[in-house]
């Protein structure tokens, strides 16, 4: 048992070395199983757990502004609000789509929040972003963000999801979003309503994936 553990923490230690783990780790002992889910690496045991996950940044307003701008799609609907009318913590919503509300947002201590239901894989349920945290996002999908973006990628790195800060004031939503009938809102340079993901819908990628070896580099970048 003594020699088993000394070579999973030798193989760890190898791994960290060669930058294959970020930085951000806490590790207890006794460890024998590893994971990644494709956003995260963790490494469990009986009696603990190793967290991989990288320390992601939000969408967040980087300057003080008094008013905002929403858009869904690069060219859909748009809806101009005072961040005042937000403090309120009173969600809006602020586009009305074949009978349904797709985005809720609202403001806390002056960062915006969404709530909306994201596309996933067929006959799975949709990934749920509440209050900014994100569910149900299947096994080998990716999250990166920063401060100025968030995107969510399938295994194929095709994004399906990006909330874009295109200034400091003005937020543009992109994606795949799901009604609760089952309806596409396909939100890109238009808005497009169908109930079946066409092939060639693609948006241009603006992160570096995984996560956990890119944390928050945008696509054009280089380090």
């Amino acid at each position: 048992m003594i020699n088993f553990l000394f070579c999973i923490a030798l193989v760890l230690f190898s791994l960290i070395a060669i930058g294959y783990y970020p930085a951000s780790v806490y590790a207890k002992n006794d460890v024998v199983k590893a994971t990644d889910s494709g956003t995260a690496i963790k490494i469990e045991g009986s009696k603990n757990t190793i967290n991989m996950a990288p320390e992601l940044k939000k969408p967040t307003f980087t300057e003080k502004t008094e008013s905002c701008t929403f858009s869904l799609s690069e060219n859909g609907f748009t809806c101009f609000c005072k961040i005042s009318d937000l403090n309120n913590k009173k969600p809006i919503t602020p586009f009305y789509i074949n009978g349904f509300y797709p985005i809720t947002l609202y403001i806390e201590n002056g960062k915006p929040y969404i709530d909306t239901q994201i596309y996933s894989l067929r006959g799975m349920p949709p990934i749920e972003i509440k209050h900014n945290e994100i569910s149900n996002m299947p096994p080998n999908w990716d999250l990166n963000s920063n401060e100025r973006a968030l995107e969510i990628v399938d295994e194929n790195n095709n994004p399906v999801f990006q909330y874009i800060y295109k200034t400091s004031s003005h937020i543009i939503f992109k994606g795949i979003i799901v009604g609760p009938r089952g309806e596409l809102v396909l939100a890109d340079k238009k808005l497009t309503i169908c109930y079946v993901k066409p092939d060639n819908f693609k948006l241009i990628k603006i992160f570096k994936h995984p996560a956990w070896r890119y944390p928050g580099q945008f696509e054009e970048e280089t380090r």
